[in-house]
């Protein structure tokens, strides 16, 4: 869920959009009512929806609102409608060629300013630069299993996931026995899991239980390992007895 006890750009958007009804008495029908509602009954919920109410509630609320809008300048509020209309209409005229050139090339230069003075660094607290920098450094060969959440950033350094945060791509079936692998829902499910896919070398975050078993594991030993990942390698080759045990 959204957290509103530091400043939210949602929550600007609710008390500008409560501010607006309030004080202009605009209505939405009811079918587009209900939808907005829902909207924001997701957005508060989960933080994932709040770019939902920002792309489709303008989509459910233009329409009748311009239209009441428009009335509004052949009533009582005509001097304060058509005031708001003169700005709206300044911000829409089409600029010049002159000053488009002009902010092309300050966002431009901006952008090649600040990648300079600051180039790209994602903080080592947070990624696992250094386990891989120790993987690629020690040579290790194979497929890697990796922690759920550490999938994107393999991806950014260009390596192959075992599962990044899509879950919905992998299917039921993959994902049941990477999470019961994971937890040890089922006594050989990890040894299964590195034997059918031949994993070469793991990289899971501290405070994933698997590290233990691993410790244990006959023909894995432990590579490297900080606050952020650890990682395990391969020292034998899997058996056929792996994968059917």
């Amino acid at each position: 869920s959204p957290s509103f006890h530091t400043f939210n750009t949602f929550e600007l958007w609710l008390l500008g959009g409560i501010a607006l009804v309030i004080h202009q008495g605009l209505r939405l029908p009811v079918m587009r009512l209900m939808l907005l509602l829902g909207l924001l009954h997701l957005a508060l919920k989960h933080v994932r929806y709040v770019e939902l109410v920002g792309l489709l509630a303008p989509l459910f609320i233009a329409s009748p609102f311009g239209a009441q809008w428009a009335a509004r300048r052949h009533g009582g509020g005509k001097g304060q409608a058509e005031a708001v209309d003169r700005f709206f209409h300044r911000l829409a005229t089409p600029a010049s060629r002159s000053a488009m050139l002009g902010i092309c090339l300050a966002l431009v230069g901006v952008s090649v300013l600040n990648a300079r003075m600051r180039p790209l660094e994602l903080p080592d607290t947070v990624v696992p630069a250094a386990a891989l920098d120790a993987v690629q450094k020690s040579g290790v060969k194979g497929r890697v299993l990796n922690g759920y959440s550490s999938g994107g950033y393999l991806i950014y350094r260009g390596i192959p996931v075992f599962i990044d945060g899509r879950a919905d791509m992998y299917g039921e079936q993959f994902m049941k026995a990477y999470v019961y692998a994971m937890e040890q829902r089922s006594p050989d499910g990890l040894e299964k899991l590195l034997a059918q896919y031949n994993v070469g070398w793991t990289l899971l975050e501290p405070e994933n239980s698997t590290i233990a078993v691993l410790d244990r594991l006959p023909g894995w030993k432990r590579l490297y390992a900080d606050k952020v990942a650890v990682v395990h390698v391969r020292t034998q080759a899997p058996s056929a007895a792996d994968g059917q045990r």
